[in-house]
């Protein structure tokens, strides 16, 4: 009723309730009341039909909670309202539930919270109002419209609370007014299509949407010929919208501002950037001309896939998945048709996925391109945003990669037309990674780079530290990436061994404290060991001093070194051999395998008389035989030459000494002598004797008389001894030096016409000469052919040689006296020099195992090819010259030489480490290119041991050598050019 004395406060409404359909209207006739209406409870069984709430009727529900749900509509019409709870207490909660939810001009207010679920939510100049009083604990007030909304004509829906609208159509704020305000708001799930409650999600087809939400699927399969697009039907204008300004039309900004517009001189801004990056939910701005007619150019649409809570668990595409912005493809015209200029391009839109993991084939495409600008100067349009929301980011050792990306990925701004700019690139970003991880779709950190920050930003990976890097070591791949600067790192071999990465050779270095402190370790043990060595040699041998008196001029033994050849060295010939030999022949050849010694047939003038022809020349037959090889012995002597050259040499000695001992023991027993004419030497085995030089290089038969020949015939063959040929022995080489052999007989057979004194001084000095002539050299070019037939030494005319024998006793007092300080001095320099080849020895023996060590590090290969090229030779040289150190006698120098022989062989061994280090050195460089790229390093100085090596030979030989020499030569007046000088010491020679 009306109110005579408050006009704009009538009655309150009344109710009307309609049985038969379920129905409540509350009106009040359009009569202006503050009062307002109880009502105190609603039916839930059965549910009513409609509420309805009209003319200026006013509802309260003063309950602290209530729940309104009917089957159709709840509807406030002309100014009615409703009001939920108490001013005074607004904590209650309220939930409508209807079909539809239809206001005009009407106002809903809520103390406390509200909850709506309706399908369609139409407000047309209305307001929805809630009043949380500042109260913290008062629920979000949740708006869940299933398919549309729209507010019109100044219609606001606000809170002072938490307040959450979500849908799965349409949102459409038409009007300027038009509102949704909330302290804290949050607007959802409004899209024009939805895939919701899918698990496999396979397209084939096209998917096309302004705004397309994918929601609580499990996989997402884009085939290649399937597309999910929401290009071009993004914003008309927008945040971003691209400026227009006389014909200059700029391009839309989003990710990127547009590109800016030019025509006619007029230059027009692009639209700017607007939205977030990091999770963006904007679609793309478009532009439009200065009238209707000019058309637009919209902006990409927005693609949804998943959610936090609902992420998918892989996203498959190997076709197109864009939301790219419209493009001008024609020009404005004004209404004459004349060209005013082109717009812009529209800005690429959204991709927002939230996922678990991603695939993109080779032919896919995932786009927010901006759109081109149009002719006659338009800007290009700015490029969307595309964000990765990964779900599950794992760590450390359960970390698996999130993308796998071959396809493209566009979001480059789009081109401006003639003078107009190119719109900027947009964005594309993903969530935050933890530690270890970097980028858009977080993969780990670059070896040799760490990261101990959350955020994608690739400059969070830091180098790693090069602190603690050993020289041969990289960085090496940790799964999850690496969060410490202190990176693993792995040496570049497996042959190195951790932590320092050092060879065995380098481990066994830096266990005694370097390089230096080894050396001088090395060094003690070397000289400590050479030490004993010398002392035990000298308790066993004797020291040189010893040595040398015993061999002294005053000590002619039979331990005198061969080579001297004098006669003070040989025992005491028979004076009758002397007498009764006739002649020596000599055999041909150099007694090798190929060309073994053999005597010429038919008898020398010398022997004729005392040989039958023809027995002689069946006794060369047999003799020839003996003196013959077999074919084994060659070929053994073959092999030993390239495998072991100083053993090939021994076994040619060897075969050779069994060689004169068989011709002599042929001579001696088996061969009955039946070729002599003297029936006593036939009968006695004694007018044929068979001998050699100490070398083995020439043998000869020595033929004597019987003495039962006549008279005259013994005189006759006596005399035809001389002239005599001597031939020389050796072959110029290093193991077999020229020389002059001088036996007893030959000896007492000289001493007939020249003092025995003289002609030993003679040997001596030219056998000390002949020491240092090599093959080849010697002054004419005569065979062994030539000199039996040609070179005879004529002593006869010696025969006539006035020897006036100087006064000899001061002479050779002076001679003694000299010859035994210098035999002392001398034995103090070889214990001296021996000291030092001891030494040589063991520091060559160390250095040589230590070789081994680093070659056997490199590869079993080149350790064996080391080792065995040549066999034997690299590791005989130290038993070698231990056995000539600790032989005493006329061995020693000719042990010593084979002792120098194997030192010389084992620098083929060091050749081919050279060779096999410079082929480590190139596979090394081909296979670790990159070895220097963390750490400077310096080379491998594997070529530092083989160099040291073939320094210690070099030197060895020069000692043994001088070695050598003071044993063959220790009266070094044989060297005097002084002929007074030289024949001072012929008594004591």
């Amino acid at each position: 009723g009306l109110s005579i004395g408050c006009s704009w406060n009538a009655g309150a409404a009344g109710t009307y309730f309609d049985a038969s359909v379920l129905s409540l209207r509350v009106g009040n006739d359009n009569v202006t009341t503050e009062t307002e209406t109880p009502l105190l409870d609603f039916s839930t069984s059965p549910l009513w039909t409609n509420v309805y709430v009209e003319n200026n009727a006013k509802v309260l529900v003063p309950l602290l909670w209530t729940r309104v749900q009917v089957r159709g509509q709840i509807s406030l019409y002309y100014r009615s309202s409703i009001i939920f709870g108490l001013s005074d207490f607004p904590v209650s909660e309220f939930e409508l539930v209807a079909e539809e939810l239809l206001m005009s001009d009407s106002v809903i207010k809520v103390y406390g919270a509200l909850r709506v679920s309706v399908k369609m939510l139409l407000m047309l100049n209305s307001q929805i109002q809630v009043d949380g009083g500042g109260n913290t604990d008062v629920a979000t007030s949740v708006l869940e419209v299933r398919n549309l909304v729209v507010l019109k004509d100044n219609s606001v829906i606000s809170s002072n609370a938490y307040l959450a609208l979500y849908g799965q159509g349409l949102l459409k704020l038409t009007g300027q007014g038009d509102a949704i305000k909330g302290q804290r708001l949050s607007l959802s799930l409004f899209y024009n299509i939805t895939v919701c409650r899918v698990e496999d999600i396979l397209v084939n087809g096209v998917i096309k949407g302004s705004i397309v939400h994918i929601h609580r699927a499990r996989t997402v399969i884009v085939d290649t010929d399937g597309m999910i697009t929401a290009s071009e039907l993004g914003c008309r204008t927008g945040v971003g919208r691209g400026n227009y300004s006389n014909g200059a039309g700029a391009g839309a900004g989003h990710g990127g501002r547009g590109g800016s517009g030019f025509f006619n001189g007029i230059l027009s801004e692009g639209g700017r950037e607007y939205g977030s990056a990091d999770l963006p939910c904007e679609l793309g701005s478009g532009t439009q001309g200065p009238n209707e007619s000019a058309g637009y150019v919209a902006g990409g649409g927005m693609i949804v896939m998943g959610s936090r809570q609902w992420p998918l668990l892989r996203l498959d595409n190997y076709g197109f998945i864009s939301a790219d912005g419209q493009s001008c493809h024609r020009p404005i015209r004004n209404s004459n048709g004349t060209l005013i200029g082109g717009l812009g391009g529209g800005s690429g839109g959204t991709i927002l996925l939230f996922l678990q993991a991603l695939a993109l084939a080779e032919t896919s495409t995932l786009s927010v391109v901006g759109g081109f600008g149009g002719s006659m100067g338009g800007g290009g349009g700015g490029g969307g945003r595309i964000h990765f929301h990964w779900s599950k980011l794992a760590t450390g050792d359960e970390y698996v990669p999130l993308a796998f990306v071959d396809g493209a990925i566009n979001f480059s701004g789009g081109a401006g037309s003639g003078n107009g700019l190119h719109g900027e690139k947009g964005t594309i970003t993903g969530k935050k990674c933890p530690k270890g991880l970097y980028g858009t779709f977080c993969t780990e950190c670059p070896v040799g780079t760490y990261k101990n920050d959350e955020g994608s930003d690739p400059n969070l990976c830091k180098p790693c530290s090069l602190e603690h890097l050993p020289a041969r070591a990289n960085f090496v791949y940790v799964r999850g990436g690496v969060t410490q600067s202190n990176c693993p790192y792995k040496c570049i071999s497996d042959k190195y061994r951790t932590p320092k990465c050092y060879t065995p050779f380098e481990e066994l270095i830096y266990t005694f404290g370097g390089p230096w402190p080894f050396a001088f370790l090395l060094l003690c043990v070397v000289m400590l060991l050479a030490l004993i060595l010398s002392t035990l040699r000298i308790k066993l041998i004797g020291s040189g001093c010893s040595y040398n008196g015993d061999d002294s001029i005053e000590h002619h033994d039979d331990q005198r070194f061969p080579y001297l050849l004098s006669l003070s060295e040989v025992r005491g010939a028979k004076s009758e051999e002397s007498q009764s030999h006739v002649h020596r022949m000599y055999f041909m050849g150099p007694n090798t395998f190929r060309e073994p010694w053999h005597l010429p047939y038919s008898p020398p003038a010398a022997i004729f008389e005392i040989v039958y022809e023809d027995a002689f020349n069946r006794f060369i037959d047999e003799i020839n035989s003996v003196a013959a090889y077999e074919w084994w012995e060659g070929s053994v002597h073959s092999i030993l030459s390239v495998l072991a050259y100083p053993c090939a040499w021994s076994w040619k000695q060897w075969r050779r000494r069994k060689k004169i001992h068989r011709l002599q023991e042929f001579v001696k027993s088996e061969y009955d002598h039946s070729c002599l004419r003297s029936c006593r030497s036939r009968a006695l085995y004694k007018g044929m004797k068979v001998g050699a030089t100490p070398d083995l290089l020439v043998s000869y038969i020595d033929f004597f008389l019987g003495g039962d020949e006549k008279r005259l015939d013994m005189v006759t063959s006596i005399q035809k001894r001389f002239p005599m040929r001597i031939i020389f022995g050796g072959d110029g080489s290093y193991m077999s030096p020229y020389n002059l052999y001088s036996d007893t007989l030959l000896t007492n057979l000289i001493a007939q016409h020249v003092p025995a004194t003289v002609w030993n001084r003679l040997v001596a000095g030219l056998n000390a000469q002949l020491r240092t002539v090599r093959h080849g050299l010697v002054a004419g070019d005569y065979t062994l052919y030539d000199l039996h037939h040609s070179e005879y030494l004529d002593i006869s005319n010696a025969t006539s040689r006035n020897f006036a024998p100087a006064p000899q006793n001061s002479t050779s007092k002076n001679a003694e006296e000299s010859q035994a300080y210098t035999s002392h001095v001398l034995s103090r320099k070889k214990d001296t020099v021996q000291l030092l080849i001891t030494v040589m020895l063991l520091a060559d023996l160390f250095v040589t195992l230590l070789m081994l060590l680093m070659f056997y590090w490199i590869s079993l290969g080149a350790f064996l090819a080391v080792l065995l090229i040549l066999p034997l030779s690299l590791l005989s040289p130290f038993p070698a010259g231990l056995n000539a150190l600790f032989t005493n006698g006329p061995r020693r120098a000719s042990l010593a030489r084979v002792y120098a022989l194997w030192n010389s062989s084992s620098i083929s061994n060091i050749v081919v480490a050279f060779i096999c280090g410079m082929i480590h050195y190139v596979i090394t460089s081909v296979n670790y290119p990159e070895a220097n790229v963390w750490h400077s390093r310096e080379d491998d100085k594997w070529w530092l041991l083989p160099t040291i090596l073939l320094l210690f030979k070099i030197v060895q030989a020069r000692f043994v050598d001088w070695i050598i020499a003071n044993l063959e030569v220790k009266d070094f007046s044989l060297f005097s050019p002084d002929p007074d000088t030289f024949w001072a010491y012929e008594s004591v020679s």
